[in-house]
């Protein structure tokens, strides 16, 4: 026995899978805004040069252990920045996740985009967890992946660290 409905929706799709395999709710159709493509800027153009590691810096608010700042130096040719951070760097060599070595470009979990700035504020950590934090360097051209990922430390492991570099 088929029902109808009491009150038809007008904008339903009478086809009820027009892109097999993609659900669609209440048979809407499939729309994209804002989409940007990477790697098709001016000819002859380059990505832009990486964020010098050394200048990446991430240090945790002590007041609040859910918040931290990642400052770094402006990279030639950027438009913009992806600061990338996570709980761990992802593990290579022997499957599993067990021992290996740190690899540099492995995604990172969250990220924040950053415009006309080199600094970022992260608002969403949890207290009492180590984190690490890589910054991208991306243009029309391109994205130049962070090579490095810092380990997001607390302010008096910063000023130690500080303290013990040669001046």
């Amino acid at each position: 026995m088929t029902t109808e409905p009491l009150f038809p929706d007008p904008h339903r799709n009478p086809n009820p899978e027009p892109c097999p395999g993609l659900h669609q709710p209440g048979g809407a159709r499939l729309s994209l805004s804002g989409l940007r493509i990477f790697g098709l800027g001016p000819e002859g153009g380059a990505p832009p040069q990486p964020v010098a590691t050394p200048s990446v810096r991430a240090v945790r608010d002590p007041a609040d252990l859910r918040r931290a700042t990642v400052t770094w130096d402006a990279s030639d040719g950027s438009e913009f920045y992806v600061v990338r951070y996570g709980v761990a760097p992802h593990r290579s060599g022997g499957g599993g996740g067990g021992g290996g070595t740190a690899d540099a470009l492995a995604p990172l979990t969250h990220s924040y985009q950053v415009y006309g700035a080199t600094s970022a504020d992260i608002r969403a950590l949890v207290g009492g967890v180590e984190y690490h934090v890589a910054v991208d360097a991306v243009n029309s051209n391109g994205v130049t992946l962070g090579t490095t990922q810092v380990p997001l430390m607390h302010a008096a492991q910063h000023s130690r660290k500080a303290d013990a570099s040669p001046g």
